[in-house]
C-alpha cells in the first residue's frame, strides 16, 4: 500500500503541476506555485495532530478509512471538474 501511495502521490503531482502550468497566466504562476506548497506543507501538521485526535478517541482503524472517505470524495470532485473541463476543450 506505501508504495501504490507513493505512486498515486508522484502521478498526482505531475498531474496537477502540469495543470496548473496550463491554466494559470505566466505572471501569476510562481505565486499559484507558492499558495499552492503553503497550503500543502502547511496543513500536513494540522492532519497529523487531527488524526492523531482521531485515532485515540476512535481507534488506530478510524483515521484511515476517514481518510479513504475524504479521497473518494475529492476524486469525485475532482474527476468531475476535469471531464467537465474536457467537455468544454472538445467542444471549442
Amino acid at each position: 500500500m506505501l508504495a501504490l501511495c507513493g505512486f498515486v502521490i508522484t502521478l498526482s503531482t505531475v498531474v496537477t503541476t502540469s495543470l496548473r502550468q496550463q491554466i494559470i497566466p505566466g505572471q501569476l504562476l510562481g505565486r499559484v506555485n507558492s499558495v499552492f506548497r503553503m497550503l500543502r506543507w502547511g496543513l500536513m501538521p494540522i492532519g497529523a495532530l487531527v488524526g492523531g485526535v482521531v485515532a485515540q478517541e476512535l481507534g488506530l482503524r478510524a483515521p484511515f478509512l476517514i481518510a479513504a472517505a475524504v479521497r473518494a470524495l475529492c476524486l469525485a470532485a475532482a474527476l468531475r471538474s476535469l471531464l467537465t473541463e474536457a467537455r468544454t476543450v472538445r467542444e471549442e
